[in-house]
């Protein structure tokens, strides 16, 4: 049971990362992205999405979320995305 779990959310995951490379890289060439702002944009958009999926999936998992209880983590929405952009105009700057 636990096996068949995690190969459908492995599936689901690799499913969302596919449309993240395709919406960055697919076969449009760089699909529109023209500045470096734009492709920064783009980029975290959507490891973002990635990164919320990766989150409600492992909180759905925890036993004091499924309990009823207050989940151990604060969605992840917003602060992925501030922590992100920080880290990316930071080394852009070097």
């Amino acid at each position: 049971m636990a096996t068949e779990r995690l190969d459908s959310q492995r599936a689901q995951f690799l499913a969302w990362a596919g449309t993240a490379f395709e919406r960055m890289l697919g076969g449009e060439g760089q699909n529109g992205l023209v500045t470096f702002a734009e492709r920064e944009e783009r980029a975290c958009e959507v490891t973002d999405a990635l990164a919320r999926w990766l989150m409600a999936e492992h909180v759905a998992q925890d036993p004091v979320s499924q309990a009823g209880g207050e989940p151990l983590v604060r969605p992840a929405k917003d602060r992925c995305r501030r922590n992100r952009l920080g880290r990316l105009r930071r080394r852009s700057a070097s």
